[in-house]
């Protein structure tokens, strides 16, 4: 049963009580040590209903919530973005101080690219390559399968028919 199929049991259960003590309780019970009024039987199973429903609204408005947080969150990750081009654009992208004033950090100047650093930087792709096992698509083609044998085994329903005798020529 989910959550939802739970709360809904519980809130027939509840209703279903309630109309219980409408038709049938007309003076206070002891339940527990404690007497109980009809109405304030009522009373409890109705606070449940209330809180199960008070729960739900929460819920759904939680959820509301999350989904307008999201988007807002799009939109505005894209304007600091451009926001970040403009101030490096009007000022240049060594401007720390100003972008720090923003919150922002400067672009990371890229490394010098060497001929051992490149070779590096190959050797290692092909590395992570060769452990992941992972292929281009043109290598992807070139594989195939191979069988190296293949057994079989025939399954009989019944006993082997007998072979008949070859039959002389009259």
């Amino acid at each position: 049963m989910s959550k939802n199929t739970n709360r809904v049991a519980i809130k027939t259960r509840d209703t279903s009580i309630m109309a219980g003590i409408d038709k049938h309780m007309t003076a206070p019970i002891t339940l527990g040590g404690k007497p109980y009024t009809p109405a304030e039987l009522k009373a409890a199973f109705q606070a449940e209903i209330t809180a199960l429903d008070a729960n739900e609204a929460l819920r759904k408005s939680l959820t509301d919530g999350v989904v307008n947080a999201k988007a807002v969150g799009a939109q505005l990750g894209k304007l600091y973005q451009q926001l970040r081009w403009a101030l490096m654009a009007q000022y240049g992208p060594d401007a720390n101080a100003i972008l720090n004033d923003y919150g922002m950090t400067a672009p990371k100047a890229p490394g010098p690219k060497t001929i051992e650093a490149k070779a590096t930087a190959k050797a290692k792709s092909a590395a992570t390559r060769t452990a992941r096992h992972t292929m281009g698509s043109s290598q992807k083609k070139s594989v195939h399968g191979n069988v190296v044998a293949i057994q079989v085994t025939p399954v009989l329903a019944g006993p082997a028919p007998a072979e008949k005798a070859p039959e002389e020529p009259i």
